[in-house]
């Protein structure tokens, strides 16, 4: 990032680790508590400690879009499995009260969270009344009446909007006229910070088979929209046979029958690999010159990315530690470990009937810490996000 974009966001972080006085702390302790975790490996695993540092409100599954690539929507999603049973609004209030306690960081999403505004802004006030950051990820497209620029972004750390391309491609992806919409949100918050700093601001762009070749294209679209970073996705994605042997693995420990893994069976063939990874190579030269932070996630080596698209299993990790450190809470109050479409069908327990004190020191909680400690690794965990997020 260019010098003349650093000191805005400098005082914009500096004012979140004010608000949030967990924020910082947050910020520079999880690498820390990450390295330690990995350290055990060799004895024996660690406790899950007091609670959470992250807590991820996936508040419906609906959505107004059909992107191609979406394990909930695209070819082989599983829709809207919560219909009718989610949440109320008043439940994400004592949630938010419980998780006081820790305050971890909440990430709001979907399906569309903006499809629930009043869920939503319910979330963000009592997060600010107790000092916890939260962040959303949404598409752009739902924010109709202004609720999430006017009243939810001043109470938030980050929003993030998903991009995929300029406009045809973001269209083609997304659906006629998803760009121009989600164009408006994101110039109604960034007008918004005239009165106040946050939230931080980013777009998220998924590569795909679809898009890649116009990665590039979209750190200038950065530049121009005025957003404060901008953050290049892999794909998440599994094999058939991967699926099938995660099916078979979770049935013979822990009991559970998968069946909505299959929507992350996706179509993942770009073609040659080595143009998408000249591709990544561009994007770390022109990130250097860019006054938008631009990053991948994960950050692979040319090497690693290749093998990631072309090899099955392969992984440049060699545990997952999310359910020591995150958690997952499905529309309807059932809290699990992995996110998504991955292991929706284990739940630890649900908000509705138990606190969650109680659920994430559960014994069925144990039970899959213990299955993934002696495993390090489910069959279909090398394409998942929670892998590489600590």
């Amino acid at each position: 990032m260019s010098l003349s974009r650093a000191g805005p966001r400098i005082t914009q972080i500096a004012e979140l680790a004010l608000t949030y006085p967990g924020y910082s702390l947050h910020r520079a302790t999880l690498p820390v508590s990450t390295w330690l975790l990995a350290r055990e490996a060799a004895d024996q695993p660690p406790p899950p400690g007091s609670g959470p540092r992250v807590v991820t409100l996936e508040v419906t599954d609906r959505c107004n879009l059909r992107c191609k690539m979406c394990w909930f929507w695209g070819e082989k999603g599983q829709g809207d499995a919560f219909r009718q049973r989610e949440l109320p609004d008043a439940a994400y209030a004592r949630l938010i009260e419980e998780l006081a306690e820790w305050r971890p960081w909440i990430v709001i999403t979907g399906g569309e969270p903006m499809l629930r505004p009043s869920a939503v802004l319910e979330i963000a006030q009592q997060a600010k009344t107790n000092a916890i950051p939260v962040s959303i990820i949404n598409n752009g497209t739902a924010d109709g009446s202004g609720v999430l620029a006017d009243q939810i972004a001043p109470l938030i750390a980050s929003i993030t909007f998903s991009v995929d391309g300029p406009p045809k491609v973001h269209d083609f992806i997304r659906g006629k006229g998803a760009y121009e919409r989600t164009r408006a949100s994101i110039r109604r918050v960034l007008d918004g910070r005239a009165t106040h700093r946050s939230p931080l601001v980013g777009l998220n762009f998924t590569l795909t088979p679809w898009n890649h070749q116009h990665a590039l294209e979209m750190i200038r679209l950065a530049e121009d929209a005025g957003v404060d970073r901008l953050t290049f996705q892999h794909l998440w994605f599994t094999s058939p046979q991967q699926a099938a042997e995660q099916r078979v693995l979770l049935k013979e420990r822990l009991g559970v029958e998968l069946s909505s893994i299959n929507g992350h069976v996706i179509s993942h063939d770009f073609g040659d690999v080595t143009a998408l990874v000249d591709t990544l190579s561009l994007i770390e030269v022109e990130a250097s010159r860019s006054t938008v932070q631009v990053s991948t996630y994960p950050r692979f080596s040319p090497s690693q990315a290749s093998r990631y698209y072309s090899e099955d299993g392969y992984t440049p990790r060699t545990r997952c530690l999310s359910p020591w450190l995150s958690t997952v809470i499905k529309p309807n109050g059932d809290v699990v470990f992995c996110p998504d479409l991955w292991i929706t069908e284990y739940a630890l327990g649900n908000v509705r009937e138990s606190s969650f004190a109680d659920i994430w020191k559960s014994s069925r909680a144990e039970s899959f810490r213990a299955l993934l400690w002696e495993r390090r690794l489910f069959p279909a965990c090398n394409r998942c996000c929670a892998l590489y997020g600590y």
